[in-house]
């Protein structure tokens, strides 16, 4: 069973800049593959060769970063890299029949805007890398940030026999 609690952050300015520029890194890495598959794949369908591999893509893209991402944290990087690549694996396999989803779950990985929400992750996964104490959090790369309320206590539901 999965739970999930909702708390609002509290940054200070510098730490909602960087969150900014987080997601702004994210929104960029994500539409840059999409960009980068979308040429290849026209590529390839000219020439009759394979589809490329997302790695590729992204190791290709690691080295064309602008000047204002090297100074971000680059989880944020691989994080985007690798949401990119369940995007398209969902679309693939849906389209190989294997998934019965709707087909607007299941599309071809669509160009992030602003206008849809920003957002980023944070710690590749481990959510064990974000400490909290009370009514703070720690984010890696951003530091102690201050939550609205501190997390309430989970009830676990009885199991029934």
């Amino acid at each position: 069973m999965l739970l999930a609690q909702e708390i609002l952050l509290r940054p200070n300015d510098a730490q909602a800049r960087l969150m900014a520029q987080y997601s702004g890194y994210a929104r960029w890495t994500f539409n840059a593959l999409r960009g980068m598959l979308l040429d290849t794949i026209t590529a390839a369908a000219d020439t009759g060769g394979k589809w490329p591999n997302v790695n590729d893509l992204g190791k290709d893209l690691r080295r064309e970063r602008p000047d204002w991402a090297l100074a971000l944290s680059q989880n944020v990087f691989d994080n985007a890299r690798r949401q990119f690549d369940t995007a398209l694996s969902r679309w693939r396999d849906w389209k190989k029949g294997k998934h019965d989803h709707a087909p607007a779950t299941c599309g071809f990985p669509a160009k992030h805007s602003r206008d849809r929400g920003q957002s980023f992750e944070a710690t590749e996964g481990h959510s064990e890398r974000i400490r909290i104490d009370g009514k703070k959090m720690l984010l890696p790369g951003i530091g102690w940030v201050r939550m609205s309320q501190p997390l309430r206590e989970v009830c676990w539901p009885k199991k029934s026999r």
